[in-house]
């Protein structure tokens, strides 16, 4: 069995004192859990409402799609096992099996957290955008606007948001492991060589940008952070130069 080092996995707040994980607490298991009953409840009447008056209009569809994910994202936000993993010395304290059992529902949870609630976030942009050609095209706005394009629209935001956190669900992989700090086993999210390697490509195609942008202007880079210009072979005599790109 792995021996982990979790002198970081004490509290969430590592040099905050008892107030502030009170505070921390009542966040988390009193103000959160609350505001997410009243979210459910409002969303789900929001559901009914819309679902009696039916779908003919672009608007209904972009509500009742709103008001799913913003229930998606409070269930997500707000899962058992999610808040036992992330709470308190982080990890799943628990026997090997109960463990490995939370630690798909966390996942479960945090893939609803991080999907929906980017989903959320996106759909006023086209609730905007609807109202933006009714009030601008009020003669063009049913040819604009139709019931399929508005349901492509939304398929093609849940399949940018819902998609890519699928393949970054395999970055992460359960291990359990010993903790000697507190004499205990716990099961932990770990990441998988995949990350690494997608990290490694993701810096590596950064990297490559840079340079390219470093060699027609190699001042942009030391602006942004603040080099020394002579490592980057820029003439400090061209100060005002580099300053207006």
């Amino acid at each position: 069995m792995d021996i982990i080092n979790t002198t970081s996995r004490q509290k969430p707040f590592p040099d905050a004192g008892p107030f502030v994980d009170r505070i921390h607490w009542v966040v988390v298991f009193v103000a959160m859990p609350t505001l997410a009953i009243f979210g459910i409840a409002g969303n789900s009447l929001s559901i009914i409402v819309l679902y009696r008056q039916g779908f003919k209009k672009s608007t209904n569809i972009l509500l009742f799609a709103l008001a799913i994910s913003d229930i998606l994202f409070i269930i997500g936000a707000n899962g058992p096992a999610k808040v036992m993993y992330e709470w308190g010395r982080g990890g799943l304290w628990f026997p090997e099996h109960e463990a490995r059992v939370l630690y798909y529902f966390y996942h479960i949870f945090d893939y609803l957290n991080w999907t929906a609630g980017p989903m959320s976030m996106s759909m006023p942009i086209l609730i905007t955008a609807e109202r933006f050609v009714a009030v601008f095209f009020p003669l063009k706005f049913h040819s604009i606007v139709t019931r399929r394009r508005t349901l492509t629209a939304l398929v093609v935001l849940a399949l940018a948001t819902y998609v890519p956190q699928v393949y970054m669900r395999f970055w992460f992989e359960f291990e359990y492991v010993w903790d000697p700090v507190h004499n205990a086993s716990v099961g932990l999210a770990e990441r998988t060589g995949l990350y690494w390697n997608s990290t490694a490509d993701l810096l590596d195609s950064w990297s490559s940008l840079r340079s390219k942008r470093l060699l027609r202007n190699p001042c942009w880079l030391r602006q942004l952070s603040y080099w020394n210009p002579y490592q980057l072979g820029c003439n400090p005599q061209e100060e005002v130069g580099c300053r207006n790109i």
